[in-house]
């Protein structure tokens, strides 16, 4: 069965405005369910604030329509999985034992088999939408043809637990101890303080005339057993009772456990909540109550209220425990894991790295072969021919270390910073503040306030400082603080305007030398 995700659970609330059964609303598709190892019999989920919303986007249409809505909520308390060798399994009415018993019924008119649910309001229902066609007179599978017959009564659309889409029966057509639920069953399952399994919500679509199939695994649209008075509307938040369906519409149908007959075994009646039809085998009260709730005898035990389920040789509580290859082991914060590949450090799964002793958390490391290897920022990468440089993924090499061209420059197996974005010479050049100078005699300087005059690095100023220009003036100089500055006024005016006193307007200004 598709399984959507988790909501969160709301408190039921009702609401009444207007709206048209046959508008659809268009949601983003929800993936499934994780299937693998987690544990959904024993999640548990917070109680949100927010209440049950009607929404005015399914559109409009003329007429005054009553509809009461809630927002919705999965909790797994009374459903169970199995996963592979973990052998998880129920701590209600959902449990199946090894030997094929199970809570599961067969249709006798078609032989299909549809898995049941005792919800946690008491009701019983089914965990599948029906899947009937009456020899392929009645019923549409998603996505197949428009009219009844060989096109509409079979296809793949049909399978997974989503069933077929109907026009309102006349009458019942749910098998024999069983019928189409009333809106009340409907509001009373879903605005419940504890909410069905997660099994229970199918999104499996609808069919528009106007539109054609639409909606699957977003929306679900189920029938009541009040003419097309009234249907209930499902989206992954919250569910509606809406009024005054269309003629036209083709919506699903889930059954429900009937209050007034009993479903038959071989001929004789049985009761769903403690008796099991297997084949055509009953096996009368196969179930037990521990407290309030239903456990299977063969699988679990009762101790002190509390549903334990057999693993092995002994016996494990569901909610903080989970069975592998028949031995007991803690949920590591809530998660199952397997604990051949994996082992719980903390609150954290860590993963068993190739043959040897060494585990790795897979959210921040990597394995290759049996070595662990941090991650380059949230990247995996190639250890034997690449390296991570602050979070950055290189393949280039500089002796035995990895580096980052975009920053770094390699000489024989030597790295150095880049300069200004390039490389330069390191045997005839320096870098300081992004530029490139020449060494002075393989020595390098401070180009603010050095030189090299031959092979000798000195001082800028050495008391004065002659200016190549206009004569060759010289002017006396002084070093202030790493600055060296004229001691004099500029007093230089080749092309310029001079004032009356022969020097720059500005003149007084003492000069940096550059």
């Amino acid at each position: 069965m598709i399984k959507p995700l988790l909501f969160a659970i709301a408190a039921f609330t009702s609401a009444a405005f207007i709206s048209s059964c046959s508008s659809s609303t268009d949601l983003p598709d929800l993936p499934p369910l994780d299937s693998g190892l987690t544990d959904t019999s024993s999640s548990s989920f917070q109680s949100g604030s927010s209440q049950g919303t009607s929404s005015g986007n399914l559109g409009t249409s003329s007429g005054s329509q009553e509809t009461s809505s809630g927002s919705l909520g999965a909790s797994s308390g009374s459903q169970g999985t199995s996963s592979g060798n973990q052998g998880t399994s129920s701590n209600s009415s959902g449990t199946s034992s090894g030997n094929g018993w199970g809570t599961t019924f067969t249709d006798p008119r078609d032989g299909k088999v549809y898995g049941y649910e005792i919800l946690p309001n008491g009701q019983i229902w089914m965990m599948e939408n029906l899947n009937y066609s009456q020899n392929g007179t009645i019923g549409w599978c998603y996505g197949t043809g428009t009219t009844l017959g060989t096109e509409g009564a079979n296809g793949a659309g049909c399978n997974n637990g989503y069933g077929r889409t109907y026009l309102w029966p006349s009458s019942n057509i749910c098998p024999e101890g069983w019928e189409i639920p009333t809106r009340e069953d409907w509001t009373s399952a879903l605005g419940y303080t504890t909410k069905p399994p997660n099994d229970f919500y199918i999104y499996a679509g609808n069919y528009d005339p106007t539109k054609g199939w639409k909606e699957r695994d977003v929306n679900g649209f189920y029938w009541t057993s009040e003419a097309n008075n009234y249907f209930i509307f499902i989206s992954s938040s919250s569910y509606q009772v809406q009024s005054v369906a269309a003629s036209t519409d083709r919506f699903s149908i889930r059954c429900i456990a009937s209050t007034t007959t009993k479903p038959k075994c071989s001929g004789v009646e049985y009761d769903l909540k403690t008796d099991i039809c297997h084949e055509g085998d009953l096996r009368k009260d196969a179930y037990l109550y521990c407290g309030s709730q239903l456990f299977d005898p063969v699988t679990q035990k009762c101790e002190g209220n509390i549903i334990l389920t057999q693993c092995g040789n002994d016996y494990y509580y569901q909610v903080t425990q989970f069975c592998y290859r028949d031995e007991k082991y803690a949920k590591c914060n809530g998660n199952t894991y397997d604990p051949a590949t994996q082992k719980c450090d903390g609150n954290t799964i860590l993963t068993k790295c190739g043959t040897g002793s060494a585990y790795y958390n897979p959210a921040s490391q990597f394995c290759v072969g049996n070595d662990v290897y941090q991650k380059c920022g949230s990247a995996e990468y190639n250890p034997t021919t690449q390296g991570c440089v602050s979070n950055v993924i290189v393949s280039t090499k500089c002796g035995s270390q990895y580096y980052n061209s975009a920053n770094n420059f390699c000489v024989g197996s030597v790295l150095y910073p880049l300069c200004g974005g390039q490389d330069y010479i390191v045997t005839e050049q320096f870098c300081s503040n992004g530029k490139t100078y020449p060494l002075c005699n393989e020595k390098t300087y401070n180009p603010a306030n050095e030189k090299c005059e031959g092979s000798n690095v000195v001082s800028k100023c050495d008391g004065t400082f002659v200016d190549s220009r206009e004569g060759g003036q010289t002017y006396k100089c002084v070093t202030i603080d790493n600055q060296i500055w004229m001691a004099e006024n500029i007093n230089y005016g080749a092309s310029y305007d001079i004032g009356q006193s022969g020097v720059y307007e500005l003149s007084r200004k003492k000069s940096i030398l550059s």
